[in-house]
């Protein structure tokens, strides 16, 4: 199986998308055959992103015209693919595409200049005809492919991936020492979020949620790691928060829960597919996760790593929440669940499915 991947940013970048997708690389060179990678050089990172595009096209494009007959797919994303997808079709190349978000949808919650808007708008237009083009997509949650079929921008035979669970994810501090690394009580129940705070996480909810703790006297704090949570967010801080932090302070702070939290804004065609929910996982931790929203509720339960609540109702979630947590047992069942799922939802895994469903679907 030979393979062309081209991402068109930075993937040594730790946290994210970024990170994510420098798994998924890793999980292809493990089982291709030739895999050829195309992402931006040392010299493009200090260029502007229509720059680094139009270089990574460029060689792409070379790329498969030098190596047509040694390339069996062609995998893109982002602002590649205009020129590139059309001739690896031409020469017989299966294209697959992977699609992250609806288009144009997010131009609505970033809080950017018009002219900057302007500029990514044209870049998601881009994007968006490359992936129409393109022989197979591969979304990333099943309520993305609904909306692209329904609206013609897709076909049934797509791809629904989530995203996997990394080794790199696991940090060997004990619950204890992280506690006290961190200047946290020992006697306190921690609920840990990690991950962006921007608008389509939900991070609101928690805020929500916490409230209701301290009008009940529990014993709960919330931790948010990783993204600042602003005042006008939190106005009276009800949450804990550590940011800027790395993914080993992250992953340290995931130690220290006795639960975490994976709430979901519903502002968006997709909610997305959570990288932060395997890692929890395979830091055995028990996981609460918004109900009725694929990629969150529906691996929760698959494995059996936690409970589902809905954070928009937080009187009721916060029942949920002191019951479970409150189980002696839970830790140690969710931690067990996962270990031993792991192989189902590994990077290696995820990206194996790409090709079986590729092949049935071009």
């Amino acid at each position: 199986m030979n393979i062309l991947y081209c991402c068109p940013f930075d993937t040594s970048i730790p946290t994210g998308k970024n990170r994510a997708t420098r798994h998924k690389i890793e999980a292809l060179k493990e089982i291709g055959d030739n895999v050829t990678i195309v992402v931006p050089g040392t010299i493009g990172k200090r260029f502007s992103r229509l720059f680094t595009g139009i270089m990574c096209e460029l060689r792409c494009f070379l790329t498969i015209l030098i190596k047509n007959k040694k390339i069996d797919y062609y995998i893109s994303r982002g602002d590649v693919g205009l020129f590139s997808v059309p001739l690896a079709k031409l020469l017989g190349i299966l294209t697959m595409r992977e699609i992250h978000c609806g288009p144009f949808e997010e131009l609505t919650l970033l809080e950017k200049p018009k002219l900057v808007k302007m500029y990514l708008k044209l870049i998601f237009y881009y994007s968006f005809i490359v992936n129409k083009m393109s022989d197979v997509r591969i979304y990333n949650n099943p309520m993305l492919k609904e909306h692209f079929v329904k609206e013609g921008w897709g076909n049934e035979n797509d791809i629904v991936s989530y995203n996997g669970g990394s080794p790199d994810a696991v940090v060997s501090i004990s619950k204890k020492l992280a506690i006290k690394k961190y200047l946290l009580d020992a006697n306190v129940k921690y609920l840990v979020f990690v991950g962006s705070t921007s608008k389509w996480r939900g991070v609101d909810l928690l805020i929500d949620l916490q409230r209701e703790f301290n009008k009940n006297n529990d014993n709960i704090k919330i931790i948010c790691a990783g993204g600042k949570v602003t005042r006008e967010m939190d106005p009276d801080a009800l949450v804990i928060n550590f940011a800027p932090l790395d993914d080993i302070g992250c992953a340290e702070l995931i130690k220290c829960a006795d639960a975490c939290l994976l709430p979901v804004a519903d502002n968006r065609v997709s909610p997305g597919s959570p990288l932060k929910l395997y890692d929890y996982m395979i830091n055995g931790r028990p996981i609460v996760g918004q109900q009725k929203m694929p990629g969150y509720s529906d691996e929760i339960k698959r494995y059996g790593v936690g409970i589902t609540v809905d954070f928009y109702n937080p009187l009721e979630a916060r029942k949920l929440i002191v019951d479970f947590i409150e189980g002696s047992e839970a830790l140690e069942i969710c931690s067990k669940n996962a270990e031993k799922s792991f192989d189902n939802y590994n990077w290696v895994s995820r990206v194996k499915d790409w090709f079986i469903y590729g092949s049935q679907s071009a």
